[in-house]
């Protein structure tokens, strides 16, 4: 995932548009590029998006803060639902992707 969010996070900020990638578990990867970073989404579309059930993710959220405030949950327009985190530039002009942990986070939080 690490690989593929990086590969992602560069052509959404070479190309300066919003990327998405489908994964084969039905999960969207969604990458909107910033001035000084991104941000980087894990979720369903509107077809798959009763899957998430809200309620949970919140409660997930405020049980473990610690472990899951990275990830801000968010209904999108289309009714698309994703668990969204901003990434930083690493001072290289490249913005660096959640690691492995932190992506099995968000994960956890839409499971």
């Amino acid at each position: 995932m690490e690989q593929l969010a990086a590969r992602l996070l560069r052509q959404a900020r070479d190309g300066q548009l919003v990327v998405r990638q489908a994964q084969e578990d039905g999960l969207q990867l969604l990458v909107y590029p910033l001035p000084d970073g991104a941000l980087v989404a894990l979720g369903f579309d509107r077809d798959r998006a009763h899957r998430v059930l809200p309620e949970r993710v919140l409660r997930r959220r405020a049980a473990m803060p610690e472990r899951y405030s990275g990830w801000l949950p968010a209904m999108l327009a289309d009714g698309s639902w994703y668990v969204v985190r901003r990434v930083r530039d690493d001072g290289g002009g490249a913005a660096m992707p959640p690691d492995a942990a932190q992506w099995q986070a968000a994960r956890e939080l839409l499971a």
